[in-house]
């Protein structure tokens, strides 16, 4: 079969392979699972079948071309080498990686058979499963192949809102295991707030997708209150954020937080990243994780089993 060629607007890493145009704040982003998962992974170790899932995988490799030209590994490739800080034995045993992208898809597949190859992953290769596919169409057959006692960590970090409908995060809760957390994107300043206009009749252009996105038409009077004066702009971003969360909750996560407030150079607002869960051990440590940026702390109290 012939390659497929590449996309010329695409970055090309020092790997000679294709990669995601990425500022260097992704590494924010990044950094919660940097934090969350050897804590995670710890606790966890019981359990026999532990699971990455990444909805939206990429490439495997982000390049700041705009400005640095700085490039890093994203989540993929970063969390099959992540292990509990005292054993490297308490890592994930599967990992789960699904690209729509073709490019992305071959790209990731070459970086992983040599992370494997080299020895860096902790995950065996044959445990490692790249699909091709929407993540959309096939995630609950992608779930329902799942031990339903496993652990699973799914990563969801879409380009845009109508990458990630509402209904691929009910799939989560409806055909996932029981001890599933979410790391997801939440595109509220790129995006959402942009989406719900000041003027009405462009609201109207998006309504469709926000509703999509939000798995129904409650961000109807938000955006109507947010539109009265620019004043009011802060609390619509609020109460859409607020929303989204209780959307969440009522998926039966009852934890909720919002891990990582996402800027451009610190000052312009890009996204948020939410973390949810339902157990209270990964809650306290999501919590931590979340702390992490802004204070030190010293030995982990480490919490309550899974």
């Amino acid at each position: 079969m012939p390659r497929r060629r590449q996309d010329p607007e695409r970055p090309i890493a020092s790997d000679g392979l294709i990669a995601r145009r990425s500022g260097i704040w992704g590494k924010d982003k990044l950094s919660f699972l940097n934090q969350f998962l050897p804590a995670a992974l710890h606790v966890a170790a019981r359990i026999p079948r532990r699971v990455y899932l990444d909805l939206f995988a990429g490439p495997g490799k982000n390049v700041d071309s705009d400005v640095t030209g700085e490039e890093f590994d994203g989540a993929a490739l970063r969390v099959v080498r992540h292990h509990a800080t005292d054993n490297r034995e308490r890592r994930f045993t599967d990992a789960i990686l699904i690209n729509k992208n073709g490019d992305d898809y071959e790209a990731l597949t070459q970086r992983i058979d040599a992370q494997c190859a080299s020895g860096e992953s902790l995950v065996a290769r044959e445990r490692i499963q790249l699909i091709r596919g929407d993540t959309n169409l096939i995630i609950g057959e992608v779930l329902r192949a799942i031990d339903r006692f496993a652990y699973v960590l799914a990563f969801a970090d879409p380009d845009n809102p109508s990458q990630l409908p509402w209904t691929t995060i009910q799939d989560l809760r409806t055909y996932g295991p029981t001890r599933i957390d979410l790391y997801v994107l939440f595109p509220l300043d790129m995006a959402l707030g942009r989406m719900m206009s000041y003027n009405r009749d462009a609201t109207e252009i998006n309504a469709n997708a926000l509703t999509e996105f939000f798995g129904g038409e409650e961000w109807r009077p938000i955006a109507e209150h947010g539109r009265m004066s620019e004043s009011r702009s802060p609390q619509m971003r609020n109460a859409i954020l607020e929303l989204y969360m209780s959307k969440l909750r009522g998926l039966n996560w009852p934890y909720v937080r919002l891990a990582r407030e996402i800027t451009r150079g610190g000052e312009q607002r890009l996204y948020k990243m939410l973390f949810a869960t339902a157990n209270k051990a990964a809650a306290n440590i999501g919590l931590w994780a979340t702390e992490q940026p802004r204070r030190d702390r010293g030995t982990l109290d480490l919490f309550e089993d899974f």
